[in-house]
């Protein structure tokens, strides 16, 4: 087994309460997460946080998941990140 430890998910939902929801639910299967609400602060969060994987919200109220992404993935370093849409 790898002693490299995990790096963090990064939750995209602008709920706040769904936010909380997925992280507390991740945080007690001992799964480190960081909760994102604003998608527009998605790609300046992604160098500070460095996920391992990104649960986003496919219907984000001002910018949808679909649009994110495809900004997401214009990044040359994060096109095989994996991205699971809630």
């Amino acid at each position: 087994m790898s002693s490299e430890k995990m790096r963090p998910l990064l939750i995209v939902e602008d709920d706040r309460s769904q936010a909380l929801f997925a992280q507390s639910v991740l945080h007690g299967a001992g799964i480190e997460a960081i909760v994102e609400n604003d998608p527009f602060a998605v790609l300046a969060t992604l160098p500070e946080v460095k996920p391992d994987l990104i649960l986003m919200d496919l219907h984000l109220r001002e910018l949808d998941g679909i649009a994110l992404t495809t900004q997401i993935r214009q990044q040359p370093h994060l096109q095989l990140l994996p991205i699971v849409f809630l």
